[in-house]
């Protein structure tokens, strides 16, 4: 299982048209309210991909996804995070930490977890996802709604690591 999304606005968006090209190594789809795309059973609840959402993918080999359209201007497309859990895709075109990219909603954020169960969790201090990297999605718990917007791809971020060293 992994998380994916796209900062690409798909000619054709579709899920069943997005992942055509990988459709044979994929299981099953899902999105945060449950519905599917199972290519198997010829089912796709799912409809069209929804810009700055994450979808839910079990596969059965690693392949390389290649999304044809045009890549949006993530300081332009607002999204709505509901109250609850559901699932954040990442709009920019290059990694990031994501304490800065969630830094002005964080009081908000309950937890949140990729892939690999990493969390981010701001009451606690906790981040052991580091960057938000792109073609990834997020599961996300809010303690209420909020709109986001991602900073612009021109912004850039950085970190820095400190060595502390002991008084002597």
């Amino acid at each position: 299982w992994r998380y994916i999304s796209t900062y690409i606005d798909p000619f054709e968006p579709n899920i069943a048209d997005v992942l055509s090209t990988v459709v044979s190594n994929i299981t099953i789809v899902k999105n945060a309210t449950g519905q599917t795309y199972w290519p198997l059973y010829n089912i796709n609840t799912i409809g069209n991909m929804q810009i700055g959402r994450a979808y839910q993918m079990y596969s059965t080999a690693s392949h390389e996804l290649v999304v044809a359209g045009l890549a949006v201007q993530p300081e332009n497309t607002p999204i709505s995070l509901p109250a609850g859990w559901s699932y954040l895709g990442y709009l920019r075109q290059s990694p990031a930490p994501v304490d800065a990219m969630m830094s002005s909603i964080s009081t908000y954020i309950n937890i949140m977890k990729n892939s690999l169960g990493q969390t981010y969790w701001p009451l606690f201090g906790i981040n052991t996802i580091g960057n938000m990297n792109p073609g990834e999605g997020y599961q996300v718990s809010m303690s209420s709604q909020h709109n986001y917007t991602y900073p612009a791809n021109s912004s850039s971020f950085q970190t820095a690591a400190l060595n502390i060293a002991d008084p002597a």
